[in-house]
């Protein structure tokens, strides 16, 4: 499933986000790891970036050169906020989750960063910028893009078990791309909203052809997802105490309105907390 924040971060938010989520190591990431920060994107050739440090996430949230610290756009206000990105989220189905992190198939880690990452080589063919003064729309074919992969979800609010395993991928969209006559603007994101279903579909189909390709049998759903073969209904729900969390508050209120039940997310959500491996349960 590929979503999107429902507007942009402030470079407040950014950098607070990176802090608390982006760059923290989950419970399935084990105690030694931490996450790093990849570049990925058309635009990122142009800055010269591959792994990302804190210093160069600092400077792309402010809209400036990571390695000359040179302003690259313009301040990136609307109305009276200035934009620094947007956050899109990549989940594969969570028997994927179980089969890569509990049984350890981290053949199927792989294959998710690669559909992960041709979904977004889809979002950059929707990248728009202003150009002549604003008065005109310039197809600009990139953006600069930081990927982080992270393993597990938010805790359930009545579960017992810590965290499940919950492979995604939260990219970082800057708000900067980079016109053909050299000039960096800012990014307007209306075409890639517009394509949200369309890049959903794009990531699924890609990953379901990568898995079938390891040798897993596939059962299709009816919304365009799947799940690997020989996973149950029960095994999933097991796995996915989070998820029951928000369903089960949904159904007790009557809730079916999309716009209302993205604020049940919001409400049943645990802060994160730091996890210990070798002490948690489950």
């Amino acid at each position: 499933m590929v979503s999107f924040s429902d507007g942009a971060m402030t470079i407040e938010q950014a950098g607070s986000y990176y802090r608390v989520h982006y760059s923290a190591a989950g419970y399935y990431a084990g105690t030694e790891q931490r996450i790093i920060g990849h570049a990925v994107g058309r635009g990122v050739q142009f800055l010269a970036l591959s792994d990302l440090t804190a210093e160069q996430f600092e400077a792309l949230r402010r809209g400036h050169d990571p390695t000359t610290q040179a302003e690259l756009r313009i301040k990136a206000t609307h109305g009276d906020t200035e934009r620094a990105n947007w956050d899109c989220t990549l989940s594969p189905p969570k028997s994927i989750s179980i089969q890569a992190l509990v049984c350890g198939d981290e053949r199927l880690l792989q294959v998710d960063r690669e559909a992960a990452l041709y979904a977004i080589r889809e979002v950059e063919t929707c990248a728009l910028a202003r150009h002549h003064g604003g008065k005109e729309w310039a197809e600009t074919g990139n953006v600069v893009a930081i990927m982080f992969e992270h393993y597990d979800s938010r805790e359930s609010i009545h579960g017992e078990h810590g965290p499940m395993p919950q492979l995604h991928h939260h990219i970082f969209i800057a708000n900067m791309t980079r016109l053909a006559s050299y000039e960096w603007r800012s990014l307007d994101p209306q075409q890639i909203y517009k394509a949200r279903r369309f890049i959903d579909a794009i990531y699924m189909a890609e990953l379901a052809k990568r898995v079938q390709q390891l040798g897993y049998d596939i059962v299709r759903k009816v919304d365009g997802s799947f799940e690997l073969a020989g996973f149950n209904r029960r095994q999933i729900e097991a796995f996915s105490e989070r998820a029951m969390d928000i369903e089960r508050t949904k159904q007790a209120r009557g809730i079916s309105n999309p716009s209302i039940a993205r604020d049940i997310v919001l409400e049943t959500r645990k802060p994160k907390r730091d996890c210990d491996p070798g002490g948690a349960e489950g």
